[in-house]
């Protein structure tokens, strides 16, 4: 099943993981992944089940349980299942804290959510995504000056991330440092070029320091490389931007554009 689905063979997989947790239900773990990818997340609950009852102090089980009953809207189950794989695990409990820490993020208890990613860092300070999570949880509650430090962070451990760059550049959008924000989206799409979000967000930082041409370019770059299905989005971002330099003629061309699109 697992080589199946390394090859992208789902419905091969799956049959082969069905097979496997007809003799036995310990297995069941890997067949519940490809019905929670699937959406049906009461069949995953249901193999879920199975697979604790056979094996009741496997972790990453009450975890995928949490992540299934969490989709499922089962909040205070997903809650315990959680919290009980945290206590069951014996090895990597950063990840559990992390994931219990994703679960709280969910539900906007961006307090909690900061309790256990903290928790996730202090055992395993060597994973940038875990300071990134701390550093989203930090800004929803508006404490901007621990945001940066967490994605200072995230972006030691790994410089070249886009995400990463990306995310300075916002927060610093967000509170008005345009300059800083155009430095950090300038890295942004020079790491992934081909990202039509990154493109944008150079082209609003450029527009906030009133260079508009460099501005009609980026969303030019942004409007190239999205797909045609969602290129209203950028193109209505051009329209906006020959309308507030007073040029309406243009400005309803690109508004059109994106009509047509919708």
């Amino acid at each position: 099943g697992l080589a199946y689905e390394k090859l992208g063979k789902k419905s091969k997989a799956k049959e082969a993981y069905e097979t496997a947790s007809e003799s036995d239900p310990g297995s069941s773990k890997n067949l519940a992944k490809v019905y929670l990818d699937q959406g049906n997340y009461e069949k995953a609950i249901e193999l879920l089940q199975q697979a604790i009852k056979a094996d009741p102090d496997k972790a990453i089980n009450y975890d995928q349980l949490g992540l299934a009953y969490e989709k499922s809207g089962q909040l205070k189950a997903a809650e315990k299942a959680y919290k009980t794989a945290l206590e069951k695990a014996t090895k990597q409990k950063d990840i559990y804290y992390n994931n219990l820490g994703l679960y709280y993020y969910n539900q906007a208890d961006h307090q909690q959510a900061v309790t256990y990613y903290q928790k996730a860092i202090d055992l395993d300070p060597s994973h940038a995504v875990y300071f990134d999570n701390i550093g989203l949880a930090y800004e929803k509650m508006q404490q901007f000056s621990e945001a940066e430090k967490a994605y200072q962070q995230a972006l030691a451990l790994q410089p070249n991330k886009a995400l990463y760059l990306n995310r300075m550049g916002t927060l610093y959008y967000r509170n008005g440092d345009y300059e800083k924000a155009f430095n950090y989206y300038q890295q942004t799409v020079e790491k992934q070029p081909n990202d039509p979000i990154g493109w944008e967000n150079l082209g609003l930082a450029n527009e906030k320091l009133k260079r508009f041409d460099e501005a009609k370019l980026a969303y030019q770059k942004a409007i190239n490389n999205a797909p045609e299905s969602s290129r209203d989005i950028y193109y209505n971002r051009m329209g906006i931007l020959y309308y507030n330099q007073y040029k309406d003629k243009e400005a309803i061309d690109y508004y059109n554009r994106a009509i047509a699109i919708k």
